[in-house]
């Protein structure tokens, strides 16, 4: 510990202390009340201590509820969140030795959205622990925490205080991971409208991104790490396990290329020999891997490059954007700040570094614009504001300057943010306790959904797709993926409504009466809307099970029409 970091210790603990009675008593005012605490001391010596223990209780209740409402679902056996058990699926044909990329125009219509590395993973521990979302679940959490770890890691290496790398680990785990649910509103076409009511509508608090079977925390774990080895040293075998962990990033998802741009442009600046062998590991890892999936699946690219190519819209980033305010406006200003003066000071350093890691983090921002898309898509975002903000703040409480508007102005936004967000969390989530027991008759009547769909012999559909891969099912079609690969005229419905007409597809699993057709997501029908009118010409209804409804073929099948189903 450094020794200017001295002073900061005590009101750091003080507020770990005070942040835990006010989580033990549940004491959800408490966290309202705070700034009342706070105003009057900054008036007085004392205000670095109170700064610091505010941030520190806040922080301490925010990660609890964190971590708390992660074990609460950790557990829970159906999907938790869209698009878990499409990876599910697709991490089951690696384990299968199926392929991992398939072509759009013949069944299963299922879209392997993302590079391989997350698939592999989670299949290899589908192989040690089992079927069931619980491996895919762990890994993300571990690369959730070792995220925190990363940027506590570089943190304390730039300030040489573990405690500051405890405060980048701490901001990482509250405000890198969203923990609101979306309300839903969205006007197609009207982006003002869509913004202004999701800035004032009421947003409940949901669990995090860690226990999510999502590949995104995979990649931002291994992008800051990438980082801290060259935050580290510049030694070849630094560089060179930079350049490996940079292109494994990437080869997570496609939109993680920040840390490789990042460390290629800093390295440019300081060696360009190092820089080079760094972009030849990284960039001879990347394409050699890509370029063997191509040749071995003839799918790979149309799957990751060409069928992600959706629609930009001003209404989808009206949508997105009052999340990734609420979030991470303060950390983001401190970052912005910090890298502006960074780079006119001195790029060939290691903050030089961060400056580059965190310009490097802006561009896949983007993706909260295009259609389909969440709060995913700023996660790099976030873990390079963070860890800049935490070092700015940090530095910034170890100099203590005397003059008030000085002292406030780089805590400001930080304080504002954990003042918006905390109250957020909510009595019920702050106090620590152990996952809740299943309800005994949802547990019976979700075995019995999925018993049912393990049972049938044709193809199965469904709108919540977790039942269809418990019941070892492959995904027949993702409904909202292939509506609007529907819309952009790159998808023929045609095959797929001949099988459902014609009586191969035996189950459908569907969440409210088929009558009553389906939602939209950011103005795409949920469901082909080809493949719906096959389904309510075709299928009539069983029962429901677990709360979905059950629809079988008729008898006979339709057959072919004109246009869809024979009536």
């Amino acid at each position: 510990m450094s020794a200017e970091a001295g002073p900061l210790v005590r009101p750091a603990v003080a507020g770990i202390l005070a942040g835990g009675v006010v989580a033990l008593a549940a004491w959800a005012p408490a966290l309202r009340l705070w700034p009342l605490v706070l105003l009057p001391i900054l008036f007085t010596r004392f205000r670095r201590s109170a700064v610091v223990t505010t941030i520190s209780a806040l922080l301490f209740v925010i990660v609890l509820a964190q971590l708390s409402s992660t074990l609460s679902v950790i557990f829970t056996v159906q999907e938790l969140q869209y698009g878990e058990s499409i990876i599910y699926d697709q991490a089951a044909r690696v384990l299968r030795g199926e392929p991992l990329y398939l072509p759009h125009d013949r069944p299963p219509y299922s879209h392997t959205a993302y590079t391989p590395l997350y698939y592999w993973l989670v299949a290899e521990l589908q192989g040690l622990l089992g079927p069931g979302f619980l491996p895919g679940r762990i890994l993300t959490c571990i690369a959730g925490l070792a995220t925190g770890g990363a940027i506590g890691y570089v943190v304390a290496q730039r300030t040489g205080s573990r405690w500051a790398g405890g405060l980048g680990a701490f901001l990482w785990l509250a405000l890198g991971l969203p923990w609101v649910y979306p309300t839903g509103v969205f006007y197609p076409g009207d982006p003002l409208r869509t913004l202004s009511a999701n800035v004032f509508a009421q947003v409940q608090p949901a669990y995090p991104n860690l226990p999510l079977y999502k590949e995104d925390l995979l990649g931002v774990a291994l992008s800051v790490a990438s980082i801290a080895l060259l935050v580290r040293g510049r030694s070849p075998n630094l560089v060179y396990g930079a350049a490996i962990l940079a292109a494994l990033a990437f080869l997570t998802k496609q939109t993680y290329v920040s840390a490789g741009l990042a460390g290629a442009l800093w390295l440019w600046g300081v060696d360009q020999k190092l820089a080079a062998r760094f972009a030849a590991v990284g960039g001879g890892l990347t394409l050699g891997v890509s370029l063997a999936l191509e040749v071995t699946s003839g799918a790979y690219f149309e799957n990751v490059l060409f069928a992600n190519v959706n629609a930009i819209r001003l209404d989808v980033l009206a949508a997105n954007l009052p999340t990734l305010v609420q979030f991470q406006a303060g950390p983001a200003l401190l970052a912005a700040y910090f890298t502006l003066r960074q780079l006119r000071r001195d790029r060939a350093s290691e903050d030089g570094l961060l400056a580059y890691f965190w310009m490097a983090s802006l561009p896949p921002t983007i993706g909260i614009t295009r259609v389909g898309s969440s709060s995913n898509h700023w996660m790099i975002l976030a873990a390079s504001s963070v860890l800049l903000a935490a070092l700015l703040v940090w530095r910034h409480l170890t100099s203590n300057p005397r003059p008030l508007t000085r002292f406030l102005l780089p805590v400001l936004p930080l304080l504002i943010t954990l003042f918006l967000v905390s109250p957020l969390v909510g009595a019920s989530r702050m106090r620590p306790s152990l996952p809740p027991p299943p309800d005994p008759v949802f547990a019976r009547e979700y075995a019995a959904l999925v018993e049912r769909v393990r049972v049938e012999p044709r193809g199965v559909l469904a709108h919540v797709l977790d039942v269809v891969v418990q019941g070892d099912h492959p995904i027949l079609l993702e409904p909202y993926v292939f509506s609007v690969l529907l819309g952009q005229g790159h998808w023929d419905p045609g095959p797929l409504v001949r099988r459902i007409c014609t009586g191969q597809v035996g189950l459908l699993v569907f969440v409210n009466p088929l009558e009553l057709g389906t939602g939209s997501y950011h103005g795409d029908p949920y469901w082909p809307l080809p493949v719906l009118k096959a389904l309510q010409e075709s299928m009539v209804f069983e029962r429901t099970l677990a709360g979905q409804y059950l629809y079988v073929p008729r008898d006979p099948p339709p057959g072919i029409g004109a246009e869809g189903c024979a009536t």
